[in-house]
């Protein structure tokens, strides 16, 4: 047997594991801690801190650092859906696109479809510069008149003609 100052074999082994036990969780907990300070950093990396001496103290402002823009059309999307405006605008759209089917009959409807409507303007595409130049300088008035008389309620000012691009064939 060995004595009191005297360590077995088994004994210095099992010290020795957790000696090692120990650093390993101390390695784990410093990882941690890390991986934290990381992610609070990752959270905060949009703000800029600083500090103004105002009247005498020190004063910490907090502005919002300068990032990427956003494109427009990924910050109203969300919105729009969430308001029901795309709803709204897509049965007007629709609503005036059965109107000027109506009034225009197959012949030119077919070449020809509304392509926006904005503050009273009506903008129809034309598939041609020969029936654009025609529409506009001969059925223009005829036309306002017959759209206002179909649907009062549509305040529609004026008729704008523009040359069809490739996204108003698509549809």
């Amino acid at each position: 047997m060995a004595s009191d100052g005297e360590q077995t074999p088994a004994a210095g082994r099992d010290s020795r594991a957790t000696e090692e036990d120990d650093q390993i969780l101390l390695q784990a907990e410093e990882r941690r801690k890390r991986k934290q300070i990381e992610l609070q950093k990752k959270r905060t990396a949009h703000f800029r801190r600083s500090t103004a001496d105002k009247d005498g103290r020190k004063v910490q402002i907090c502005r919002r650092a300068k990032t990427d823009p956003a494109p427009v059309n990924d910050l109203l999307k969300p919105y729009l859906k969430r308001s029901g405006l795309t709803a709204k605008a897509a049965e007007k759209q629709g609503k005036i696109q059965d109107l000027w089917y109506t009034v225009v009959g197959e012949e030119i409807g077919g070449k020809t479809r509304p392509a926006g409507f904005s503050r009273g303007v009506l903008t129809v595409a034309v598939e041609s510069a020969a029936l654009r130049q025609e529409l506009e300088n001969f059925y223009s008035q005829s036309l306002l008149q017959s759209l206002r008389e179909a649907e009062p309620k549509l305040t529609i000012r004026a008729l704008r003609f523009r040359l069809a691009n490739k996204r108003d064939t698509s549809t």
